[in-house]
């Protein structure tokens, strides 16, 4: 069937690398099985494999999908059809159209607004994330037509004459969203804070506003209104808000994790161990913190705020931003934030391990690493969000203060 598909320029780019990839997709997380190759599998013709199949896959029978009809039983974290080459031996002895469609599709993800297909790639993937990542360019779009014989649709949305207005509006906000976060005369914090007063003043208006609200900070933008925006911001309170959160990941939220990602939490050790974030030092790790963000983390980070750049529109692009929360614009907008305050502040962290040696390499390995692990865990992103609720800090202007400087 034929599709218009609205894509990054890069998506096309991505080819699996298989074997010499360093973090497997075949290990860490559950492997979905759609119910057309689950009966394949069950007449396979294959005997060995057939057998094999049968021992090591369970229906799932809470699905409520058919992408969702079974899985993939995992031993010691990863798949048993990932062979000592790391490679999958299904697609090695059945071939490609035996794999079910999570592992045919993966990392790229699909939603559709007003019938057109919006399709992009996860960056838990790492040859995804240097493709999403490390393009110095600004990330651009295209709107094509293509056969696609098979698409699974994450969220469906209908912008044309919806009642809920983020949705009626949603090309509107999104496409000032991207534009805003491309405009590279603004630091990058700059251009997160001025989308945040953005959002703040249009959850108080009423729909006839919006466009208007859009035009008036267009104009503001060129004319220069929002330069030098951080300098109006309490540099002590920044600091104060973005370590409280550091000290929450590192010594609470994260340690408690029963199950985790090895690789992240490598990190997250490094992170520790380079700020010294430490029970009973807190003092000295704040001090740490401060000399690493006006030290070694400005220099590292000078020339790489494109890389920022790309997450955060790959984000916009892949989540529906701003519609993602289903009407509730300021929860919109502190997802966003938490996720790149988290992925900053994990950059300072590593730079206080690291030092000069710190280096694109590992800044990219790092966000892959935090998307694998954490935004696909919906229980430990609901711990960090009531954690903000119960400190009275899930608001705008606590989320400007994260941002920081």
């Amino acid at each position: 069937m034929r599709y218009k598909i609205l894509k990054p320029q890069y998506f096309d780019k991505f080819k699996c690398i298989g074997s010499n990839c360093e973090d497997t997709c075949c290990k860490g997380w559950d492997i979905t099985i759609d119910k057309k190759t689950y009966k394949k599998y069950i007449k396979c013709k294959n005997i060995n494999m057939r057998k094999k199949l049968q021992q090591h896959t369970s229906r799932n029978r809470k699905a409520t999908d058919d992408y969702n009809f079974a899985r993939f039983k995992l031993y010691d974290n990863k798949c048993v059809f990932l062979d000592e080459n790391n490679l999958c031996s299904i697609y090695s002895i059945l071939g490609e159209d035996s794999m079910c469609y999570t592992c045919r599709s993966y990392p790229r993800a699909y939603n559709c607004v007003d019938g057109v297909i919006q399709g992009a790639l996860t960056l838990s993937c790492i040859e995804a994330a240097r493709l999403v990542l490390l393009n110095e360019n600004m990330m651009e779009f295209e709107l094509v037509e293509e056969e696609l014989s098979e698409i699974m649709i994450s969220e469906n949305i209908h912008s044309i004459n919806s009642k809920n207005i983020l949705e009626k509006y949603f090309y509107e906000l999104r496409e000032f969203s991207i534009t805003l976060l491309q405009n590279r005369k603004f630091v990058i914090e700059e251009r997160l804070i001025i989308l945040g007063l953005f959002f703040n003043e249009l959850d108080t208006i009423e729909e006839c506003n919006i466009l208007s609200i859009i035009d008036k900070y267009n104009i503001n933008i060129n004319r220069g209104y929002y330069n030098n925006i951080l300098e109006k911001i309490s540099i002590d309170n920044t600091i104060e808000a973005q370590f409280s959160l550091l000290f929450l990941l590192s010594n609470n939220i994260i340690p408690n994790r029963s199950m985790f990602n090895e690789r992240y939490r490598e990190n997250i050790q490094h992170m520790i161990e380079g700020l010294e974030l430490y029970i009973d030092n807190i003092e000295n790790s704040r001090n740490k913190f401060i000399d690493t963000i006006n030290g070694t983390y400005e220099e590292f980070i000078k020339d790489k705020e494109y890389i920022y750049e790309n997450y955060l529109v790959n984000y916009i692009f892949n989540n529906l931003f701003p519609y993602n929360n289903k009407g509730n614009i300021i929860l919109s907008y502190m997802n966003l934030i938490v996720n790149f305050v988290i992925v900053k502040l994990n950059i300072i962290g590593m730079c206080a391990y690291y030092k000069n040696d710190m280096n694109i390499e590992r800044l990219v390995s790092l966000i892959q690493n935090y998307s694998k692990a954490l935004l696909h865990d919906s229980t430990l992103n609901n711990r960090i969000y009531e954690y903000l609720k119960d400190n009275n800090q899930n608001t705008i202007n606590h989320m400007i203060l994260m941002i920081g400087k």
